[in-house]
């Protein structure tokens, strides 16, 4: 029985995970959210093909909530723990907004887009990584590549947004070693205009090689560099490097600014 059971699982097929979830937003998040993401990535088709009456590409899957809800159970003993109609709906916004994954509704369910899945699921573009990097695979664009506007239903558009806002999440300082809520910091990203972008990302270079910051001193939240609770962008103080002065760093006692 074990050897058919071994068997069984390699006849199954395989996906593969980055080692950079664990550094990831989701994976602070509760299980459920994690759950759903390795199921639609796993479910993903490896190849196009039609799949209850449609044509899926690879990358994509056909299903419905009802079918996201079942999965999202569990045993607690004997009984069964379901999660109701509102849970995988809130997930797959979460996963929406995240740019993870794009959906389009269909007459009996939706049609899901794992973004970047070709980059991810590519055993070749972990070769040149090292074991402990976090380095996003895929190729890292030109920070004044112009971006379209994100309305547009645009599968190219979308990732070309997501490489530049890996890049800079790559460069954004850690705060003791931990760099945290990249999911509401993408969202706040996502809302910056077309010709914001490359000013973010000269900003952030700025930022993360200013003396001080290299010394953990008066790091922020990336989420708050780029809007704060009160709408302050903070990255535009960072857009010249004689941001250096003393008045900028300094209340009026001399005390360095608290950061939030």
């Amino acid at each position: 029985m074990a050897k058919q059971s071994k068997k069984q699982n390699f006849e199954n097929g395989a996906f593969v995970v980055s080692r950079s979830i664990f550094e990831s937003d989701i994976w602070q998040k509760p299980p459920e959210y994690l759950k759903i993401w390795l199921y639609l990535i796993g479910k993903a088709n490896h190849k196009g093909r039609k799949y209850r009456g449609y044509y899926c590409e690879r990358g994509q899957y056909f299903c419905d909530y009802k079918e996201l809800r079942d999965q999202l159970k569990y045993k607690i003993g004997y009984r069964s723990k379901i999660y109701g109609d509102f849970t995988p709906k809130n997930l797959m916004k979460y996963l929406r907004s995240t740019l993870m994954v794009t959906t389009m509704k269909k007459p009996r369910g939706l049609l899901i887009t794992i973004n970047n899945y070709d980059s991810y699921q590519v055993l070749g573009n972990y070769e040149n990584t090292s074991e402990h990097s976090n380095e996003n695979p895929t190729k890292t664009p030109d920070e004044h590549q112009s971006i379209p506007s994100i309305n547009k239903n645009d599968k190219e558009l979308k990732n070309l947004l997501m490489r530049k806002f890996e890049k800079f999440w790559k460069t954004y300082p850690a705060r003791n070693g931990r760099k945290l809520e990249k999911g509401e910091t993408l969202i706040r990203f996502r809302k910056l205009k077309e010709d914001e972008v490359p000013l973010v990302l000269k900003a952030v270079k700025n930022y993360a090689n200013d003396p001080d910051i290299k010394n953990g001193i008066g790091i922020r939240d990336p989420k708050r560099f780029l809007r704060d609770g009160k709408g302050n962008q903070f990255w535009k103080e960072w857009l010249e490097v004689e941001h250096e002065s003393e008045e900028k760093r300094f209340d009026e006692q001399g005390h360095r600014f608290k950061v939030l």
